[in-house]
């Protein structure tokens, strides 16, 4: 079987999100009849139907549900290269970490200081937003600092940084010492590309690592 072409994925998805034919041309800007043949083609070479058609709907099928999956994580994926590819190319090289505002448990200046105590590193460009994963999935960011819950880290690696009370933001120390009787605690983590640790990454996590470690360790042995 010849490889699966990019276009035709996306054609696929369109149907796929519209169970419309007719809808799915508009959103792509073809005919309608080109977008019906291109699917076809596609069940050929696949030797497997994609959907099921009536007079009056159209559904995926099992093996529909499945490309529709896999062909998503692709195309994903090689939009992410994409944009990983082209903030190389513009000759700015640095490392993009993403968080929300706040989002830190008065971390981020402990492991800046420490990023630039690593040798040999780019410089870090710290952007905030509200979806810092889907920034890294889209390869917009290199690494992020996210809370779970609500942070889904499929498709991500991660490194648990702090625990923090889910009734405020508070400092790591203070997450460190809050008492049994305080909300359940939410993870603060680093996040990155899964299988894309690279140098840079692995210089901040242990920047991170290290901020932790010095930021709790003495109000560990304080007395409460």
């Amino acid at each position: 079987m010849d490889r699966l072409e990019t276009r035709e994925l996306a054609y696929f998805l369109a149907v796929a999100d519209e169970l419309h034919f007719g809808r799915a041309a508009a959103r792509l800007g073809i005919a309608q009849p080109a977008l019906s043949k291109t699917i076809q083609r596609l069940e050929r070479r696949l030797d497997a139907s994609l959907f099921v058609r009536t007079s009056r709907t159209v559904t995926l099928t099992a093996a529909g549900q499945v490309l529709a999956r896999d062909a998503r994580a692709v195309l994903a994926a090689l939009s992410a290269a994409t944009a990983r590819t082209q903030r190389t190319d513009a000759g700015h090289r640095r490392l993009v970490l993403a968080m929300r505002p706040g989002g830190d448990a008065g971390l981020l200046p402990a492991i800046l200081a420490a990023y630039d105590r690593e040798p040999d590193v780019p410089p870090i460009e710290v952007v905030f937003a509200a979806d810092q994963a889907r920034l890294l999935r889209e390869g917009k960011a290199d690494a992020a600092l996210l809370y779970l819950p609500p942070a889904d880290l499929r498709g991500l690696d991660s490194e648990t940084l702090a625990s923090e009370t889910s009734a405020s933001e508070t400092s790591v120390s203070d997450a460190l010492l809050s008492n049994t009787d305080a909300p359940p605690p939410h993870p603060l983590v680093l996040a990155w590309p899964a299988h894309r640790t690279s140098p840079a990454v692995a210089a901040l996590t242990r920047a991170a690592v290290t901020a932790v470690t010095a930021v709790a360790a003495p109000d560990l042995g304080a007395p409460r």
